[in-house]
């Protein structure tokens, strides 16, 4: 027996695998050590690629590194970016072509304990 198959078919629905996905935390200051950049969880799962930008408009130095992770509470972390530094009114990105965890987030710090500067961060994943 064929049964038709298809969005009217009881018992069977149809998931929307999004096609891209973003995030646009707010302006966030650094601090001594590291710490996430509140906003920047980005979820990659069915998506290929992930990219970052950092746009530093304090007045001091700071430091930023993306880590990936499986899980969503970022248990198992991994920096997949070693630290950087970004200067007072200087930018930096970071992309992933292949992406290999599912979530990705910006953690930031001072470059200098007690120099805190303010970093501006764009998240972007897309399939």
């Amino acid at each position: 027996m064929n049964l038709p198959l298809g969005p009217q078919s009881p018992g069977i629905s149809l998931s929307v695998i999004p096609a891209a996905s973003s995030v646009a935390p707010e302006a966030q200051a650094s601090s001594e050590a590291w710490f996430p950049v509140i906003g920047s969880d980005l979820d990659v799962t069915n998506l290929r690629t992930a990219a970052f930008t950092i746009i530093n408009s304090g007045a001091n130095t700071l430091q930023w590194r993306i880590v990936g992770a499986l899980l969503p509470t970022f248990a198992d972390q991994v920096v997949v970016l070693a630290a950087e530094d970004v200067v007072a009114a200087d930018s930096n990105a970071y992309a992933e072509s292949a992406a290999p965890y599912r979530f990705y987030r910006v953690e930031i710090q001072d470059k200098v304990a007690g120099n805190h500067s303010t970093a501006n961060v764009r998240g972007y994943a897309k399939g």
